[in-house]
């Protein structure tokens, strides 16, 4: 029959009944209480108890069992600190949750109630319990109170080692349990700015601190609305002050703003109505006209393509010394035009550039459909004009909604421009000279090409 050999926690097992019969007294009683606790490690956990049961049994076969109950009693001991250690952590932590409650609370009541010597010290307090990993009070429940104190220097010692990494750390500790302590303080001080801002002007600071210690203030208290008058304002700060120590807390307030490319496309449509000078003047009725562009824009530099398509009618007959172009007859311009301009305004709300070209005109009497049965006139062919002349324009675009836009910089809004054409009919006939000056209104898209 095949003999099974004891593993290492049976022989453990064995080793400590049969010790207990080697004991007597007092040391036996100790075995008794003790026993139970490895009997029962040895059972759940052989595998976790078999080589110390191998080193228990060397060592007993040199030293006397005296030195294993020592051993053992010793071990239980630590046990049994460790698991005191624990659960005197989880009752501390508790207790401090309690504590925080009650501290907030009771500076609330002090906001409340107008109190800032009783106020000052249950923040210290909570100031206090702030650790590696609990929070008492979020930074910008005490910044919001240094400033109802007026404890400036403090709010600037905080504020210069404040930025963003800082910012995440606190989100990963423990906080606070909800509360209307923010509420409370934010209240009282949104009633209360303009007094907040005169505080600052003649507290004792420097002026690089008055201004952060303003800008803070308009942060907190969420009165940054304009996204671009915002990170203006903290550019100037960063542009007047570059080695300033509350740096890296304006970064980390201003808002990340896509960069946009230095190119970008428009589309726009005009309403135009054009008068006349010269013979054209005697010649024509004023002209009203639909005008669409298409432009590239390039570094402050545009490049435009037009399409103008308008009609006018005779004022007299025009003649060419044989045949006559009658009086009220309609008459057609149709001209196709290429500009370049350079911005001299380009803000957030207006742009504005003049621009010089060329184009290529048609002016005559209307086309008629394919379909139609009447024949044309003889003197049709005789008064379609084209020539090329100069032009010129002074484009002014109003920004109304681009804050709306997806990409930064992008806008649409009212295009109006004023212009002239310096047309050169007159080679073909005499009657028809002179040149013409436009007011348009229209509607205009311009997008920036996304940034690199």
């Amino acid at each position: 029959m095949e003999q099974t050999v004891p593993t290492w926690h049976e022989t453990g097992v064995v080793f400590w009944k049969n010790l207990g019969g080697r004991l007597s007294g007092p040391k036996r009683v100790v075995l008794c209480h003790i026993s139970p606790v490895f009997l029962t490690v040895s059972l759940l956990r052989p595998a976790k108890t078999g080589f110390f049961w191998q080193k228990v049994v060397a060592f007993c076969q040199k030293k006397p069992p005296n030195y294993l109950l020592f051993f053992l009693i010793f071990t239980l001991k630590t046990l049994d600190i460790v698991g005191q250690q624990d659960s005197v952590v989880g009752a501390s932590s508790v207790f401090l949750q309690q504590r925080v409650e009650e501290a907030r609370l009771t500076l609330q009541h002090n906001v409340i109630n107008d109190d800032p010597v009783e106020a000052r010290i249950w923040l210290d307090s909570l100031v206090q319990l702030n650790d590696a990993f609990h929070v008492a009070i979020q930074w910008d429940e005490r910044w919001l109170m240094y400033y109802w104190l007026g404890s400036y220097r403090t709010l600037l010692a905080e504020v210069a080692a404040f930025d963003a990494d800082v910012r995440a750390g606190e989100t990963l500790k423990t906080q606070p349990l909800p509360d209307s302590l923010f509420e409370v303080i934010d209240g009282t001080l949104f009633e209360r700015r303009f007094d907040c801002f005169q505080r600052i002007r003649h507290a004792p600071l420097t002026d690089e601190e008055k201004t952060i210690s303003t800008l803070v203030l308009e942060y907190l208290l969420r009165l940054n609305t304009n996204e671009d008058e915002w990170t203006e304002r903290l550019n100037a700060f960063e542009h007047q002050y570059p080695k300033s120590r509350f740096n890296r807390f304006v970064r980390s307030v201003k808002s990340p703003i896509l960069k946009p490319a230095n190119k970008g496309f428009g589309l726009c449509a005009h309403f135009l109505s054009g008068t006349w000078s010269a013979a054209l003047d005697r010649s024509l009725t004023p002209l009203y006209a639909a005008q669409f562009d298409l432009y590239k824009w390039v570094d402050r530099w545009t490049i435009a393509g037009s399409f103008l398509l308008g009609g006018s009618r005779l004022a007299r007959d025009v003649t060419d010394g044989f045949d006559i172009w009658p009086k009220k007859d309609p008459a057609n311009l149709v001209t196709f035009g290429i500009e370049l301009g350079y911005d001299i305004i380009n803000s957030s709300k207006v742009r504005l550039y003049p621009s010089f070209g060329g184009a290529l005109a048609f002016l005559g009497p209307p086309t008629p459909s394919e379909n139609a049965d009447e024949p044309l006139p003889a003197y049709y062919d005789n008064f379609n004009c084209m020539d090329g002349h100069l032009t010129a324009s002074l484009t002014a675009d109003a920004k109304m909604f681009g804050e709306k836009t997806p990409l930064k910089g992008s806008y649409h809004g009212v295009r109006m421009r004023v212009g002239y054409h310096w047309l050169n009919f007159k080679r073909q006939n005499n009657m028809l000279a002179g040149t013409m000056f436009y007011f348009s209104v229209g509607y205009n898209l311009f997008v920036f090409k996304e940034a690199i």
